[in-house]
């Protein structure tokens, strides 16, 4: 799709974007970043601020001059989710969840920073997970504004495992800075992209503290690989459910998402995922 973007006393509306839901995209267990005053959601991204909500038609941003471009290639405007809804709309346990909420989308985020937010995911509420995300900024990260950037991989590398537990990061406080090292001796995600699932998938679990569960979220929250279906609690449970089979493994839901949703099996999982984690 192509943004139509047109600016108003100092903030950008953007249509012909298909439905975007701020509420529900910024609460969707994507990023860890966001929240909201008044009516807008604030975020950072590497050194960039934002505030954006819904409006009618699309959505209205507000950020720094000249970062117009990031923020559609972060919010992932020019993605067809028309099309993509239509195509879930055929499954009848989907097309509900599609028809209450049209505005779920994704975020695309910056590679690093979504792999080193799901390493202090695992096994950890949202609550928590913040907290640890913004104790690591707080201490290593730059001052922007009333923020603070995530670290740079370097720095990171640089600290130490009790630097990290002192954050709040607990036992996975020797993963961030392993991590983060191999992050910064160049680790090459892009080809990431274009090969296969699987192959992507044991690729970045050669990052401490990623097995398959993490990998897909970095997959489908950075790398724009909307045929990842993350399996969690929430997910198992609704899977399972949805089969009347309790048995299932995480390897037959994700091989059960695959055929049945295809391209569309990370929209599908986070129609799965909200509604299930909200009680909707």
């Amino acid at each position: 799709m192509t943004p139509e973007i047109t600016q108003k006393d100092g903030r950008y509306i953007i249509k012909n974007i298909g439905d975007f839901d701020s509420d529900v995209i910024f609460d969707s267990g994507q990023s860890f970043r966001w929240y909201k005053k008044d009516d807008m959601w604030h975020g950072i991204s590497l050194d960039r601020q934002a505030a954006v909500k819904s409006v009618e038609g699309g959505i209205e941003l507000e950020c720094s001059e000249g970062g117009i471009d990031y923020w559609t290639e972060f919010l992932d405007l020019r993605y067809d989710y028309i099309k993509a809804r239509k195509e879930l709309l055929k499954d009848p346990d989907i097309a509900p969840m599609v028809i209450m909420i049209p505005g779920m989308r994704f975020l695309n985020q910056d590679f690093y920073e979504c792999l080193m937010s799901f390493i202090i995911s695992a096994n950890n509420n949202v609550k928590r997970i913040r907290g640890i995300i913004e104790k690591i900024s707080y201490s290593y990260g730059e001052k922007k504004g009333d923020v603070y950037t995530f670290p740079k991989a370097e720095v990171l590398a640089s600290c130490t495992a009790d630097d990290m537990a002192a954050c709040g990061a607990g036992y996975r406080a020797p993963y961030i800075v392993e991590s983060a090292a191999l992050a910064a001796q160049g680790f090459d995600y892009n080809n990431l992209r274009s090969i296969g699932l699987d192959a992507a998938r044991k690729e970045l679990t050669a990052f401490k503290g990623v097995g398959i569960k993490v990998a897909d979220c970095v997959l489908l929250f950075s790398l724009q690989r909307k045929d990842a279906f993350p399996v969690d609690t929430w997910i198992r449970k609704v899977m399972r459910s949805l089969y009347n089979d309790e048995t299932l493994t995480e390897n037959q839901i994700r091989q059960i998402a695959k055929e049945r949703f295809g391209e569309n099996a990370g929209l599908a999982n986070q129609y799965l995922f909200h509604i299930n984690r909200t009680g909707l």
